[in-house]
């Protein structure tokens, strides 16, 4: 059964419309001991380099789920803890704060 295409004469915009980008990026993550270091390394169009590096680790309870410090100064932590089962903590910081509480009912 041969296949009709209606749309045969359009042109492909979809292939030129999608998120690709031009940006430059290098990733490396490596583990360093007990803690796991992301280093992220971005071009601009101007060829500036820019630059942020992060980690994640667990100790004694408290699970540091990401600590980045940027470029620019700027800073980010985010951490969390379960103290009890089915009840987790959680604190995000950037340039502000959110405090989270999850609970749940067990089976």
């Amino acid at each position: 059964m041969p296949i009709k295409f209606k749309d045969i004469s359009k042109g492909p915009s979809d292939l030129l419309s999608d998120d690709y980008t031009s940006s430059v990026t290098l990733k490396c993550k490596k583990g360093a001991g007990p803690i796991a270091v992301t280093i992220e390394t971005d071009r601009s169009s101007s060829g500036a380099l820019s630059s942020k590096i992060g980690g994640k680790l667990s100790y004694k309870g408290v699970s540091f789920d990401k600590i980045q410090f940027k470029a620019d100064g700027g800073h980010v932590l985010e951490t969390s803890t379960v103290p009890y089962p089915d009840f987790k903590l959680s604190f995000k910081g950037n340039k502000g704060a959110d405090l989270g509480v999850d609970y749940g009912k067990g089976n």
